[in-house]
């Protein structure tokens, strides 16, 4: 293998330093050590550029694309392409979410990139994941900003060298289409005060307004790039025709307690209620880490677009006394929320289809069993 020339580079310059401060090392030893820490921190900044990000070829990758895929499903959905949706946001412009990804270990700032790296390699690895099981074609739905479309398309390029899947994709930036995101909500969700919530509902909450985006699809997968899969996608889609005329979206239930604290209150002054516990004994609420989106569904309901409306959350959050992360419910919460107040909207998926690592529970200790999708987030 030839030597890059960053190596080269690294190599040459240690051995000047080392020559030049071999005799007199005691005056500059503390200039040598900084020179050392800024010299890596700039070439550990150069190699992980995100622009220019350079995905290694997997052999794993390799090794499963020269094995001959067999899948009774393939014949039961001939012809169908999967549409799968994706929030892909490498780097934000917004100083809040961009927090959220950035990581400062030892006061160093470029770690940040160590942190996105890993981010963009968990993304790459959920779309060829996807594409290694998958009988049928996809079509992957990417919402991003400028800043991030370089990188998704060289995840793309790298992915298309090894996918034997046929697959296209779409990248929207989402400050573009951001008016005409308010623009359907404004003529969908009756008296919605939009101006109130317009940030929450298209960033917080943009899955949901999927439906009248895609105004000319009828089901779509949205899948988190946490989200690595073990099975067909096409078995996944099976389970939109188990759906019942009036669901819209369907999830697994999550497999810990994480809303046990929030619904604590509504416990205390009702012993015998069950939610936010785990199971057998407790409805623990929904993991919005993967959706089925009835979208035809969702555009039709009126109980849908009714619970858009943030003055018809607000009384759902009083009678349970939940106790939200932040001001205003997140996707999550929202949706679980709405789960036990109409539970008739939601199909629960089985939990196969998003296994996380850690479980509260032993009762989910059968969904290990059989793995469809994992979700690498805990």
């Amino acid at each position: 293998m030839v030597p890059s020339f960053n190596r080269i580079l690294s190599f040459l310059v240690s051995r000047l330093l080392f020559i030049f401060f071999l005799r007199k090392w005691k005056r500059y030893t503390s200039a040598f050590f900084m020179a050392c820490v800024i010299f890596i921190v700039y070439i550990h900044s150069e190699r992980t550029s995100l622009v220019n990000f350079d995905i290694e070829d997997d052999l794993i990758y390799q090794q499963i694309f020269k094995e001959k895929r067999v899948s009774a499903l393939a014949s039961l959905k001939a012809g169908i392409t999967v549409h799968v949706s994706m929030l892909l946001l490498f780097i934000s412009n917004d100083p809040h979410a961009s927090a959220k990804y950035v990581f400062i270990l030892f006061g160093i700032q470029s770690d940040f990139f160590i942190f996105m790296t890993l981010y963009i390699t968990s993304a790459k690895d959920t779309i060829m994941w996807i594409l290694v099981h998958s009988t049928a074609p996809i079509h992957f739905h990417i919402l991003s900003d400028s800043n991030s479309v370089a990188v998704i398309d060289t995840i793309m390029t790298r992915v298309e060298r090894r996918a034997d899947c046929r697959f296209v994709y779409t990248t929207e930036l989402i400050d573009h289409i951001y008016d005409q995101l308010l623009d359907h909500l404004k003529t969908n969700v009756p008296n919605l005060k939009i101006d109130a919530v317009k940030d929450h509902v298209a960033t917080q909450m943009l899955p949901l307004v999927l439906p009248w985006h895609y105004y000319n699809q009828d089901r779509m997968i949205f899948v988190s790039n946490n989200i690595k899969f073990r099975a067909d996608i096409v078995e996944l889609y099976e389970h939109f025709d188990r759906f019942k005329p009036q669901q819209g979206i369907g999830l697994t239930l999550l497999q810990d307690a994480k809303f046990a604290a929030a619904f604590s209150v509504y416990r205390y002054l009702q012993p015998h209620s069950n939610l936010g516990l785990s199971p057998p004994h407790g409805w623990p609420g929904f993991n919005t880490e993967l959706m089925l989106l009835n979208l035809k569904e969702m555009r039709q309901s009126h109980l849908f677009k009714r619970y858009l409306d943030l003055e018809n959350q607000f009384p759902i959050l009083t009678k349970y006394d939940f106790k939200s992360r932040n001001v205003l419910p997140q996707m999550d919460e929202w949706l679980t929320l709405v789960g036990v107040e109409k539970p008739e909207f939601f199909f629960t998926l089985p939990c196969q289809w998003n296994v996380q690592q850690i479980m509260d529970s032993d009762a989910f200790e059968y969904c290990r069993s059989d793995i469809k999708a994992m979700a690498f987030n805990s």
